[in-house]
């Protein structure tokens, strides 16, 4: 889907009788695969409400939750919304305003956040471009700073002093492992449960190479 697009779209299996109801999971045959809207106008705005009452600005991440509860990383509003089971849009982090302040729900800001990922514990985690920040937000939603000082870069160690050129993808292991796409950097890199940020594979010099590790190379991963 373009990042430009403003609707949040689902695969169904087959016809649905509503464009607000999220599916249950299907296996999906290219005769029987539906799209519709679950969400949005298809014009870039910041409204809550139900289905395609509401506005996005540039979604780009989508977690989905066992309850199937959709959070959408909304890039360009700078905020985390949700959209509930029966296609209720709401804003769960930030205020519209671009920033890096952790605080609860709509007392926080984020900047640009891109990719997001569910743990088996419920907390999401969103890999926040546009501040090269990994953050975290609560079931309870409280949001925080899991890594990255804010500052542009390419540097391992303790996670609040490392530094990420431009992180984009986030996925997350059984153990608690996260691994960030670091787009800017060109790596792999990874967080481990005890806090430090190591490099798992790139050299950060963009490349096509396969190998072992650091002698591997990425190209805007």
């Amino acid at each position: 889907m373009n990042r430009l697009s403003s609707l949040i779209l689902v695969l169904a299996g087959g016809a649905m009788g509503g464009a607000t109801t999220i599916p249950g999971p299907s296996i999906l045959l290219p005769e029987s695969a539906t799209v519709v809207t679950v969400a949005g106008n298809g014009e870039a705005g910041i409204d809550d409400g139900q289905g395609e009452m509401a506005q996005f600005n540039w979604p780009t991440g989508v977690a989905i939750a066992p309850d199937w509860t959709l959070s959408i990383a909304d890039y360009a509003n700078h905020l985390i919304r949700t959209i509930s089971p029966d296609g209720v849009v709401a804003t769960r982090a930030g205020n519209g305003m671009p920033g890096s302040v952790d605080g609860h729900g709509t007392a926080a800001q984020l900047k640009g956040p891109d990719g997001l990922v569910i743990s088996p514990s419920g907390d999401l985690y969103i890999a926040e471009a546009d501040n090269y920040q990994i953050r975290k937000i609560t079931r309870d939603g409280a949001v925080t700073t899991v890594a990255g000082n804010g500052r542009r870069g390419d540097r391992d160690g303790p996670a609040r002093e490392a530094q990420f050129g431009y992180p984009t993808g986030i996925a997350i292991d059984g153990r608690g492992v996260l691994y960030i796409a670091d787009r800017g950097a060109h790596k792999i890199k990874m967080i481990t449960p005890d806090g430090i940020v190591s490099t798992l594979a790139g050299s950060g010099v963009p490349g096509y190479t396969d190998g072992m590790g650091r002698a591997a190379q990425f190209h805007d991963p």
